[in-house]
C-alpha cells in the first residue's frame, strides 16, 4: 500500500529552518523530522535556504562587529 504524501506542519517548517540555520546536514535534519533527504528537499526548500542564509548573516554580522570594534 503506497504511503500518503508528506504534509509539512508549521512546527516542522520552523524546526527545519532552525536546524538548517545551525548547520545540521540535510540527511540528519531528515532523520530528526522523520523523512528522507529527497522528501526534505522537495517540501522544505525555502526553509533550508532561509535557515542557512539567516545563520550566515548572523555570523557575518558578528565578524563585522568584531573587526570594527577596535575603532571605538
Amino acid at each position: 500500500m503506497p504511503q500518503a504524501p508528506h504534509e509539512p506542519t508549521d512546527k516542522e517548517r520552523r524546526q527545519v529552518e532552525m536546524l538548517a540555520g545551525l548547520g545540521i546536514p540535510q540527511d540528519q535534519i531528515g532523520l530528526i523530522v522523520g523523512i528522507s533527504k529527497p522528501t526534505l528537499s522537495k517540501y522544505y526548500p525555502e526553509e533550508l535556504q532561509r535557515g542557512m542564509a539567516r545563520a550566515n548573516a548572523k555570523v557575518a554580522q558578528g565578524l563585522f562587529r568584531a573587526a570594527t570594534d577596535w575603532m571605538d
